[in-house]
């Protein structure tokens, strides 16, 4: 599998992160493209999670809270998607809360979509991840393991700045945890992370 990962935000990437150690487990490639990263802190601690999960990363450094993608920066993430020849790209929810993620999913749906005319990249896969607002009805469950669940809280140390932010500072590890646990009784395993299927469907090349 060679695994392309569309975040919005450092740290984002926690949240799909048993999709990411599958890839590594299966000797696949991991991207991942962050979206925003723009102050000294936030970068390095995208280069130290990258770092320690051993995956290649990109920062597009766009602006928190108002991403936009120019023609030029759309172009030359379509390009970096090429060049890159993903097997699954998986990005953030339409259905979340926070309006950046809401941007990545809708970009990420363009960019794929350019990037496959011609069929200069043959992607089988396509899918959004569960990460503020629970998905209805997933399509798929991915088992995730305690150590896993246990990367993730070390990944959440790592973004130390985030944690700062937090009001009341055991929010996200618990939400986290009881999510993945929720998902794991309906797999019948003990931990899961859910997605949904992204279509993928053959406009023709007529730009």
């Amino acid at each position: 599998m060679k695994l392309l990962v569309l975040t919005a935000h450092p740290d984002d990437e926690i949240t799909c992160l048993g999709m990411i150690e599958k890839a590594k487990k299966e000797n696949g490639e991991v991207l991942i493209i962050c979206f925003t990263a723009q102050n000294e802190t936030r970068i390095k601690e995208f280069n130290a999670s990258c770092e320690f999960l051993g995956i290649k990363g990109i920062n597009l450094g766009l602006e928190d809270g108002s991403l936009h993608l120019s023609a030029e920066k759309s172009q030359e993430l379509i390009n970096k998607i090429k060049e890159f020849k993903p097997s699954v790209v998986i990005c953030q929810s339409d259905i979340d809360y926070h309006p950046d993620h809401k941007k990545v999913n809708a970009i990420a749906q363009d960019v794929v979509e350019f990037a496959r005319h011609n069929k200069a990249c043959e992607i089988k896969e396509f899918m959004k991840w569960e990460s503020t607002n629970l998905f209805s009805y997933p399509d798929y469950i991915l088992e995730i393991s305690d150590e896993i669940i246990e990367k993730k809280k070390k990944l959440w140390e790592i973004h130390a700045s985030q944690i700062a932010n937090e009001k009341d500072k055991n929010y996200y590890l618990n939400f986290l945890e009881a999510r993945a646990r929720l998902r794991g009784i309906q797999i019948g395993k003990k931990y899961g992370e859910a997605y949904m299927r992204i279509p993928l469907p053959i406009h023709g090349d007529f730009y």
